[in-house]
């Protein structure tokens, strides 16, 4: 399941390069390519639940953001955001959710003496700021809104990719 998980985080990281790399396309252009990595996203972290839950610390984390990825992803797939201002303000509450929730899960990292409990706090912190500026500002420093969905996309691929990066290793043995 870990490189299920650092495989989804890479997406929504490519996911975000491409919508840079076509800052001109329109929301409704990108809108598939944007709601299938979500829907991965949202599959794979709730396939990481049901397999790590009693491993991972931050299990309850996972799936709670599993479900909501999954649901946005549905929306954006169904074209159900026609207005473009709407756009940065759904992906930023996609954000600050996330964000909300690594921080949590940061600190129950902490409590379990989990090494790597700053790289969780850091992004997650990134990630609501983020989240939480673009909900304010939707028309964020007249950036188009391809290149802040972009941004966002990235960030929770590196959000994700840490999740995976710090999973505990399954070890095999082959006799």
């Amino acid at each position: 399941m870990r490189i299920l998980t650092i495989i989804s985080g890479l997406l929504m990281m490519l996911a975000g390069v491409w919508c840079f790399a076509n800052p001109g396309a329109s929301f409704m252009s990108l809108a598939f390519i944007l709601g299938i990595v979500m829907i991965i996203a949202g599959l794979t972290g709730a396939v990481n639940y049901f397999t790590e839950k009693n491993r991972n610390a931050e299990a309850g984390w996972v799936i709670a953001e599993s479900i909501l990825t999954f649901i946005l992803g549905c929306i954006v797939l169904l074209n159900q955001i026609v207005v473009d201002a709407m756009v940065l303000i759904f992906f930023g509450m996609w954000l600050l959710y996330s964000g909300s929730l690594r921080i949590v899960a940061a600190f129950q990292l902490r409590k379990l003496k989990e090494k790597a409990w700053h790289w969780t706090l850091v992004f997650g912190v990134l990630a609501s700021v983020i989240g939480l500026y673009a909900f304010i500002n939707p028309l964020t420093l007249g950036l188009s809104v391809i290149l802040m969905v972009g941004a966002f996309f990235i960030v929770q691929g590196a959000n994700v990719l840490v999740i995976g990066i710090n999973m505990p290793h399954k070890k095999k043995y082959f006799i």
